[in-house]
């Protein structure tokens, strides 16, 4: 009813909480990342299928997956991203979610992390810190297809490598990066990146 009105739906009803971390709409299935209220250190994904809500087994992560949200890409694959166990996970499925395939990250980082994912330039650019190690640590990485990504130039001035939490895309040169570092900005399709400053001149620390 265009969000007049509410209804609870936890996924399974002998847990007394869920922290629903994210949900999204792949296809015509729902699919949420949900830790119990017994047990936060990892999660489980649920999808909502015609007989009830069923968990999603992701053999690789080996009930160690930690969500942090979902990306639909406009060919409809499916992503999330965060950590199996203490290492950087970016995974992709192509059936809403039923089954998933860890992507690959040219020299990834096993410590690094994933923040988000956009779409710019027909390209598909996920953002966070230390996602690989290609000649330095970067910010973000770059696919054409969600299945293979390269390491790009980072965002940052010198030698500097903000932690990037968001990314807003204005034209096909202009984008803004929220970040540790404060606020960046790229007119030239992410080629050269230059920081904003507030009005007192300090850095300032950019969630979202």
């Amino acid at each position: 009813d265009g969000g007049n009105n509410w209804a609870c739906k936890n996924p399974k009803t002998t847990f007394a909480t869920l922290d629903c971390k994210a949900v999204a709409v792949s296809g015509n299935t729902l699919i949420t990342i949900a830790t119990t209220s017994t047990s936060k250190k990892y999660d489980k994904i649920y999808r909502r299928t015609d007989s009830g809500w069923e968990v999603v087994n992701m053999l690789f992560a080996k009930d160690k997956f930690k969500g942090k949200d979902f990306y639909v890409s406009p060919t409809n694959r499916l992503f999330t991203f965060d950590k199996t166990g203490d290492s950087l996970l970016l995974a992709y499925s192509d059936n809403n979610g039923t089954s998933w395939n860890r992507a690959k990250i040219q020299n990834y980082k096993k410590t690094g992390k994933i923040n988000g994912i956009v779409r710019w330039k027909d390209s598909l650019f996920a953002y966070g810190n230390n996602v690989s190690k290609l000649g330095s640590n970067t910010n973000l990485i770059k696919s054409s297809d969600g299945i293979n990504w390269q390491s790009v130039k980072k965002i940052g001035i010198g030698t500097t490598v903000p932690e990037i939490y968001s990314f807003a895309i204005k034209d096909t040169n202009t984008a803004f990066a929220g970040s540790t570092g404060g606020l960046y900005r790229t007119d030239n399709g992410g080629k050269d990146w230059h920081q904003y400053t507030a009005a007192t001149n300090d850095k300032k620390r950019i969630l979202s």
